[in-house]
């Protein structure tokens, strides 16, 4: 018996490899989430500049989605991925021993440039070892423990943390890779290569570029402001680069992403509904990973506890969707799920300084499980549109775009999180300055001391404050939560109108059928 005949006659022990040895990338990945607070103080920049530590990681795993997958469709997808999780342990040891920001965000890169080798070669497994009634429930397992991976990051992350400091997490996860990687080798088969064809170099540079510099602008808008010349020109960068890109693509024989891929709105309707829904949600986990490491009586292991429910309930909501949509109408699944996640953005909406802690947990629970819904959803009617010979470009593809909502909500939501926040700290610390007793004429100076946190404070402030016995890092904690709180309430709102907009569109793009002209289970009938 042949290795493709085994992996098609036990196609869940074949799976099994790729599972697990993606389970261990996942749950460093999850590790970010308890970290990222942790990190912003360690490295002593503000929030919206930490914002890159996101950016860096998803540019590379945005970018090489598709230049690995079309790779793995010439020299073989297990290969791709042997190479993703070397690269992937080597750069989180990396991050382990970073002494410095600019070396860490070096490591955030090579980590992106892993991950975008393993996972498409995952997604395009389920399509290669199952048959087509078979292949919504793989897909829901292999979210689902994609989900799990990062629920036990979640708990896992916030306890070393606060336990063993931000460094051992980076450390367990180069040790989980290179055990994943032994998985992978002993149970993963090889699949079929096609012809090889030129590397379309040109492409993925100007795709690096449109992605870093559209992706930066959030960051610049945050730290300059919009009319700043640092902003107005990496826009009109990232528009040439974008244009430039389009216009490559069309033009070469060899494009490593397919845009003709993208005409079909079986395709592209789903990953853009997705994008919208995954740019609300990770905005949101992001920023209540602030809201809860700053709220008096939580801290970092909280942070871990909400990161490791949220991600449970995916696991949950993964399954369930994957076992759904191979017995009812997946336009069906999709507006359940994005019905569900609008009730999380309502609750997100009534954020206050007293809000407990299980109600931040619940909040995103239902923001976060009703994105893993719809995520098999929304993998299933895509890829049920891509050809057999492009299933590997067409998974990349399908990864790269889907990814970028969760960068652009970090980035996005980080930034305004952290601008709203920095404005609303001025009045907030003078407000609780006055109400502490400080008198008037020091006002001033206590709110030029919040600017740097209190690292930098005048002599005459402290004596002011040591007179009347109150602590300036006790008025700034309290200030810079309540600045939180404002920067949420506000969000919430741009929140809430994304995701009606959403639904509306699902209501009225997505077709009432599981299948289209190009369906795969058509094409191999």
């Amino acid at each position: 018996m042949t290795n493709e005949q085994l992996s098609r006659k036990s196609p869940w022990f074949s799976y099994l490899g790729l599972l697990l040895g993606t389970f261990t990338m996942i749950e460093a990945m999850a590790f970010q989430i308890p970290a990222l607070p942790v990190l912003t103080k360690e490295f002593g920049v503000p929030v919206a500049t930490a914002a890159l530590i996101s950016l860096c990681y998803y540019l590379t795993a945005t970018v090489c989605g598709p230049v690995f997958g079309n790779i793995a469709d010439q020299i073989g997808r297990k290969r791709i991925a042997m190479i993703g999780m070397i690269i992937f342990a080597v750069s989180e040891f990396m991050a382990a021993f970073a002494t410095n920001y600019p070396f860490f965000l070096l490591a955030r890169l090579c980590q992106g440039i892993g991950v975008a080798a393993v996972l498409p070669a995952g997604l395009s497994y389920a399509s290669y070892l199952f048959p087509p009634n078979k292949r919504g429930i793989a897909v829901g397992v292999y979210t689902a423990v994609g989900t799990f991976a990062s629920a036990m990051g979640g708990f896992l992350g916030g306890i070393l943390i606060a336990k063993f400091g931000w460094q051992s997490l980076y450390i367990i996860s180069g040790v989980l890779a290179v055990l994943g990687i032994a998985l992978v080798q002993i149970t993963v088969p090889e699949t079929p290569t096609v012809e090889r064809k030129p590397f379309d170099y040109t492409g993925s540079i100007l795709l690096l570029l449109t992605i870093g510099t559209w992706l930066s602008l959030s960051v610049l808008v945050a730290n300059f402001g919009w009319v700043s010349p640092y902003t107005l020109g990496m826009l009109g960068l990232a528009l040439v680069f974008a244009i430039s890109f389009w216009n490559v693509e069309k033009r070469t024989s060899h494009p490593f992403m397919d845009l003709s891929i993208l005409k079909n709105r079986y395709f592209a309707a789903p990953i853009l509904l997705y994008f919208f829904i995954a740019l609300c949600s990770q905005g949101s986990v992001f920023t209540n990973s602030y809201f809860v490491t700053a709220k008096p009586g939580l801290g970092t292991a909280y942070v871990g506890i909400m990161t490791g429910s949220i991600y449970l309930a995916g696991a949950v909501t993964s399954l369930l969707s994957g076992k759904l949509i191979d017995s009812f109408k997946i336009k069906t699944v999709l507006l359940i799920g994005m019905g569900t996640f609008i009730v999380g953005t309502l609750l997100y909406s009534q954020y206050t300084v007293d809000t407990p802690f299980w109600y931040i947990v619940l909040t995103l629970v239902f923001m976060s499980g009703s994105l893993l819904f719809i995520a098999p959803a929304c993998m299933k009617m895509s890829m049920s549109a891509v050809p057999p010979e492009k299933l590997g470009s067409g998974s990349g593809t399908y990864i790269m775009i889907r990814d970028l909502g969760s960068p652009s909500g970090q980035t996005t939501m980080l930034a305004a999180f952290g601008a709203i926040s920095a404005s609303s700290l001025a009045t907030e610390i003078a407000a609780e300055a006055q109400n502490s007793g400080v008198s008037q004429d020091m006002i001033p100076t206590v709110v030029e001391a919040g600017k740097t946190a209190g690292k930098v404070i005048d002599p005459a402030l402290t004596d002011h404050l040591a007179k009347i016995g109150v602590s300036f890092q006790d008025l700034y904690a309290k200030a810079n939560f309540d600045g939180m709180v404002i920067a949420i309430n506000q969000m919430s709102t741009i929140i809430i109108a994304i995701a009606v907009a959403a639904f509306i569109a699902a209501v009225f793009v997505l077709p009432n059928t599981n299948s289209s002209p190009g369906d795969l289970d058509q094409r191999n009938k």
